[in-house]
């Protein structure tokens, strides 16, 4: 009994590892042609109109804001802490996206260092965000409080300091410059996120195979 329970775990790992392995392959497939236009025009500079730039970030800014609400409702009342923490970097997200718009050179102000800096944040701090539905913990019941509560947080500090620094924009660090050390150690932490967030949602499609997940 004993070596056919190990030999069906043996089976169950194995398809699973096939599973996530296609599942992954399907991802990486996806990302070809973005990374395709980055590599092709991503040296180009686009110069767009202040008005434009702050109405588009305006629109995703709604976008992110009613993903956020509609998750944490959703999760709070059905004690589904990864739900909730979704909704939170959606959140932060929201946040950031905001601070961008306002940030739009000569729109509302004038030249500051806000814009740059919170839009290079927005996937990074996403990311982190949504990679902590990984930890069990995070994902029980009894974290719904909690995380609530982390999400006011983290908004109200994306918003404060996102006014802090656009009323004094001395205030505000450099962005690193493009293929320095820093931005690159940001983007591989950003990936690695990303990532991590990728390889979980595969397990759990895997396993369940419903199309919730």
């Amino acid at each position: 009994l004993q070596e056919r329970v190990l030999h069906d775990q043996t089976c169950m790992d194995r398809l699973l590892r096939d599973r996530v392995s296609s599942f992954l392959v399907l991802v990486a497939a996806s990302a070809t042609l973005p990374v395709a236009i980055l590599h092709f025009f991503g040296g180009n500079e686009v110069q767009i109109e202040g008005w434009v730039h702050f109405w588009v970030l305006a629109a995703a800014s709604l976008i992110a804001a009613a993903a956020a609400i509609a998750l944490t409702a959703v999760g709070a009342r059905r004690g589904d802490g990864r739900a909730v923490l979704l909704g939170t970097a959606f959140s932060t997200m929201t946040g950031l996206l905001a601070i961008h718009g306002l940030a739009t050179r000569d729109f509302l102000v004038g030249e500051n260092g806000v814009g740059a800096f919170s839009g290079a944040a927005v996937l990074p701090i996403g990311g982190l965000v949504l990679a902590l539905s990984a930890l069990p913990a995070l994902r029980r019941p009894q974290a719904i409080g909690p995380l609530v509560a982390f999400q006011v947080f983290l908004l109200l500090a994306v918003l404060g300091l996102g006014t802090i620094g656009l009323l004094f924009p001395d205030s505000v660090p450099p962005v690193p410059e493009t293929d320095s050390v820093p931005a690159l150690i940001v983007l591989g932490l950003g990936l690695a996120f990303f990532f991590t967030v990728t390889l979980r949602a595969a397990r759990t499609y895997t396993l369940t195979r419903r199309r919730a997940d």
